[in-house]
């Protein structure tokens, strides 16, 4: 086979690409390299490598452009099997005209054609026989036909076995590709349950911790209504100490208003500034006492005066006795 891209080749390539159209898709059309099985070295990889790249470049890009799709074919079953799958699946091809399937029988097929058109001269030359009149050679041609015809009779049964075998090696492909497909389907659907538990998992903390930021605010919220009775009942008992200390300190100092106009009336007696002096005494005692009850400086300050101002006025009447 012709490695090259010139002649005939060339032609046929031009030929089939203008009955084609050049902006015509091409996707169900099959471009496969071959010869692959025939480089022996790493040095005749890279050329074969080398000419692919060529092919695709220039004389196969356009067509590649329009979708077609480029394979390796290096006569072996593995290479054969992606061929003849996207030429049956894409493009409709019985097994017989995919790639493979004309590789496979193209000997047969070519070695037929040979035992037809051999058979078809034998007939022709049966035929002058018997116009001649010879039965020697009448009966040799017969023998020759009947030979002729058995090995096309072969060559038909071993077409049929060809393609048996390619049909089952096609119907493993089919299975093999329905195993990866099933594996593929069982693989998405173990992924989708794991995404499904994942955010059932992520939906139950969420709830969780939404949860606890109630359960926190509600108890924040009872913590600060404690605080704010607790800050009230004492805000209530300052006030109401507050008032009992007015209460106190107006009813000594009515007290000691009283004791004052009492002791005014007692002008005339000697004794006047000593009652006077006990009076303030006792009602500064009553007001000090008052305040180390209660904490109050006012209280303190008003009994501490009393107290001095009743030493004062006994003090004053001493030495008036005197």
């Amino acid at each position: 086979m012709d490695s090259r891209m010139t002649g005939s080749a060339l032609k046929n390539l031009h030929m089939f690409q203008a009955l084609c159209g050049k902006k015509t898709d091409m996707s169900h059309v099959v471009l496969a390299t071959s010869m692959w099985d025939n480089l022996n070295s790493g040095e005749d990889h890279n050329v074969g490598v080398a000419r692919e790249t060529e092919l695709r470049s220039s004389y196969w890009a356009d067509m590649l452009d329009c979708g077609s799709q480029m394979f390796w074919h290096d006569n072996s079953r593995g290479s054969a099997l992606p061929i003849i799958q996207r030429e049956m699946v894409v493009e409709k091809c019985t097994l017989d005209k995919t790639l493979a399937g004309e590789q496979l029988l193209q000997g047969l097929l070519a070695e037929r054609a040979k035992h037809e058109r051999d058979l078809a001269a034998a007939k022709r030359s049966h035929e002058q026989a018997m116009q001649d009149g010879s039965e020697k050679m009448m009966a040799t041609l017969a023998k020759r036909e009947r030979e002729y015809q058995k090995k096309l009779d072969q060559l038909d049964r071993d077409r049929e076995e060809c393609m048996q075998v390619l049909q089952q090696d096609y119907a493993k492909l089919q299975q093999d590709q329905q195993k990866k497909w099933q594996r593929a389907v069982e693989d998405l659907k173990r992924k989708k349950q794991q995404l499904e538990e994942m955010d059932r998992q992520e939906k139950s903390q969420v709830q969780a911790l939404k949860t606890m930021q109630e359960m926190f605010d509600a108890k924040m919220d009872e913590m600060q209504r404690d605080r704010d009775q607790r800050e009230a009942a004492r805000d209530a008992k300052a006030q109401q100490q507050r008032d009992l200390n007015q209460m106190q300190i107006a009813a000594l100092e009515a007290m000691v208003g009283k004791y004052e106009k009492d002791a005014a009336d007692l002008d005339a007696r000697k004794n006047r500034p000593v009652v006077l002096s006990v009076i303030q005494a006792l009602a500064g005692a009553g007001v000090l006492a008052a305040s180390f009850k209660s904490g109050s400086t006012a209280l303190m300050a008003s009994g501490t005066g009393l107290l001095t101002s009743a030493a004062s006025n006994f003090n004053s009447s001493e030495q008036l006795h005197i």
